[in-house]
């Protein structure tokens, strides 16, 4: 046998193999400890241990009942059961074997366990988690030293006092997250993302208005909230028709270039984590129309001019255009935020001409806030 068969072989063998079946006792041994001086352990309805107790309990799905009982006193516990770790983590070297160890576990108990140690205390209504840790670890370990107990609960006082602070420092955080406060500044980071430009048929050899995909952009932002959750953008922005980063070094193998530097202001409206914008938006377009050279163009595939009939073979012109600005974005992190932006121009300002015009850039809106 050569050595790939011994491989496949040993890997068949560990991959085959179902953990809790195979290394999992039907029983296992639970640790009970109590704070109930005198307390005695029943289980079965019948049998009683001192405590604290080591009993071994069979691993049922069920959960474990456990009573506790004094001459004056009797409570019964109910103890979850819960996934043997032995299960989930022991059967993952199966997974390349469709899972067959988790299968093969799925039919016996095994695959259950309890926790190891158990606390079964009895506390008053008014009694708060501080108590009910300290007295836990007392009873545990069976500490009886009176020193020892003052410095336990000193210490579990301490723990709480720590994770009180830390959860207000968090809380003030993630407060401070999606509410910003009056007086506060955000520098935005536009990311590339995917977008439509709407050119109007008043562009030269365009008859009819045209949308043309893009994807590079480049912008930033400024964000200033003059009252808790209204605040004024001052944005600005480049964005063009193409998705290859690239372009601007080979701008010639685009036979349509249309570039728009954008620069917004908008007053905007914070409802939660959503952000509402709207205002006013300048464009400085950059329009470019190129035809192939003659000999580029294959003879055998059809070709037509997007000129009219002055027999151009370039065209470039660039304008102002006047407009609105609207966004609608989603704070799903505290820096990314995700939306929809819509930005009509609706007057031109040409070399000659200047008239009532429609136009528009809209798209996805992602940016980071800092």
């Amino acid at each position: 046998m050569n050595a790939y068969k011994t491989t496949a072989l040993i890997f068949l063998a560990l991959s085959t193999v179902s953990c809790a079946t195979i290394w999992s006792k039907k029983t296992q041994k639970v640790h009970v400890y109590s704070n109930v001086k005198e307390g005695r352990l029943i289980t079965n309805d019948s049998v009683i241990h001192q405590l604290p107790a080591t009993i071994e309990v069979k691993r049922d799905k069920k959960d474990l009942h456990l009573t506790l009982a004094t001459e004056e006193y009797k409570e019964t516990y109910t103890i979850a059961s819960q996934i043997n770790p032995v299960f989930t983590f022991g059967n993952l070297l199966t997974i390349p074997a469709f899972g067959a160890g988790y299968l093969i576990d799925l039919t016996n108990k095994k695959r259950f366990s309890y926790k190891k140690h158990i606390f079964l205390g009895k506390f008053d209504e008014e009694t708060d988690q501080t108590t009910r840790n300290a007295e836990e670890y007392i009873a545990r370990h069976a500490i009886t030293n009176d020193s020892v107990v003052e410095t336990i609960y000193k210490r579990e006082i301490q723990k709480t006092q720590n994770r009180q602070q830390k959860q207000i420092a968090y809380d003030d955080w993630s407060f401070k997250r999606f509410h910003p406060a009056k007086g506060t500044f955000y520098f935005n980071i536009l990311t590339p993302s995917l977008y439509m430009i709407g050119i109007s048929s008043e562009n030269p050899n365009l008859s009819r208005f045209k949308n043309k995909a893009g994807g590079m952009s480049l912008g930033v932002a400024l964000d200033y909230f003059y009252a808790d959750k209204q605040f004024i953008t001052l944005e600005i922005a480049h964005r063009s028709n193409v998705f290859d980063p690239f372009y601007f070094l080979d701008r010639y193998s685009y036979d349509l270039m249309v570039d728009k530097v954008n620069l917004s202001v908008m007053h905007s409206h914070r409802i939660n984590r959503f952000n509402i914008g709207y205002g006013l938006s300048f464009d400085r377009v950059f329009y470019n129309y190129r035809v192939w050279k003659e000999h580029w163009i294959p003879n055998d595939l059809p070709y037509e001019l997007y000129m009219s009939d002055d027999g151009k073979k370039q065209f470039s012109e660039n304008y102002i255009t006047l407009g609105f600005s609207g966004l609608l974005s989603y704070q799903w992190t505290q820096r990314l935020h995700v939306g929809v932006f819509y930005k009509p121009s609706v007057y031109s300002i040409r070399s000659g001409q200047s008239s009532f015009n429609y136009e528009h850039v809209t798209g996805l809106d992602i940016r980071l806030k800092f």
